[in-house]
C-alpha cells in the first residue's frame, strides 16, 4: 500500500537575520493518518501551508519575512518555497530537519 509523509515548514527570519521556526512547526502529514488516501494527504498539508501564511500575515510587528514549504519524505518540494518580504543580502531559506 503506498504510502506518503508530507512536513510543513514555517519560519520567520528576526530583524538580525536571525531565522526561527515558526511555533508549532514543522508539522508533519502521514497518509496512514487518512485512510491510507495520498491524495487527501497532500492537500490537508497544503491547507496547513495556507493556514500559516494567513497566520503570518495578519501580524504586522514583528516580521521582516516569512517562509514556507511543503516536502514529501523524500525530500521533494510540492508547494513552494513561498517567501514574503525580504532581507537585504541575506534572503534565508528553510533547512529541513
Amino acid at each position: 500500500m503506498r504510502r506518503e509523509i508530507y512536513k510543513v515548514y514555517a519560519e520567520i527570519v528576526d530583524a538580525n537575520g536571525t531565522q526561527n521556526p515558526l511555533t508549532g512547526y514543522p508539522k508533519k502529514f502521514d497518509s496512514r493518518n487518512y485512510n491510507n488516501d495520498c491524495d487527501k494527504t497532500e492537500v490537508r498539508a497544503k491547507g496547513e501551508m495556507g493556514a500559516a501564511w494567513s497566520a503570518m500575515s495578519k501580524v504586522d510587528d514583528r516580521q521582516l519575512q516569512i517562509t514556507w514549504v511543503v516536502r514529501m519524505k523524500t525530500g521533494e518540494i510540492v508547494a513552494g518555497p513561498v517567501v514574503i518580504g525580504t532581507i537585504p543580502d541575506d534572503p534565508g531559506t528553510i533547512t529541513p530537519t
